[in-house]
């Protein structure tokens, strides 16, 4: 069995660990590239047309083909059953200046009335609390 010399040893490792981040930097740079899209793009570009087509192919839907009556088949179970079409109902008039004008009044005075409400909604409850409390003293009494 042939032995190597200790140095001989030493001298290899530490040219390996030398080299291993140069070969580590490759391997980041050779894994950044091949997960980049635009390097498929700029090196393959009919490939990945092909691919974007096919894939645009699969994804939309297909057209639905709809199988209805004809209008002679309509016709005809129209007159073996008698079945009469009302026109629709006519739209509601449209409303005219007097309604716009009621409608603004009754806006403003709600909101009026909103506004006092909740003015007069904290003197209200503050009566209500001294009348309670002037109430239990005398029944304290």
């Amino acid at each position: 069995m042939e032995t190597v010399p200790v140095n001989e040893i030493c001298q290899q490792m530490d040219k390996v660990r030398r080299n291993l981040g140069d070969e580590v930097d490759e391997i980041v740079e050779s894994a950044q590239t091949l997960t980049d899209w635009r390097y498929y793009i700029k090196t393959h570009p009919w490939m990945c047309l092909a691919g974007a087509a096919a894939l645009g192919y699969f994804i939309v839907p297909k057209r639905m083909v709809v199988f209805g009556p004809s209008a002679e088949m309509i016709g005809e179970a129209i007159k073996r059953s008698a079945l009469a079409f009302k026109p629709p109902p006519a739209p509601p008039p449209k409303s005219g200046l007097t309604s716009a004008i009621f409608g603004m009044l009754t806006n403003v005075a709600l909101r009026h009335a909103m506004n006092y409400a909740s003015a007069n909604a904290e003197k209200f409850f503050k009566h209500a609390n001294t009348k309670g409390a002037s109430h239990e003293e005398q029944n304290r009494r």
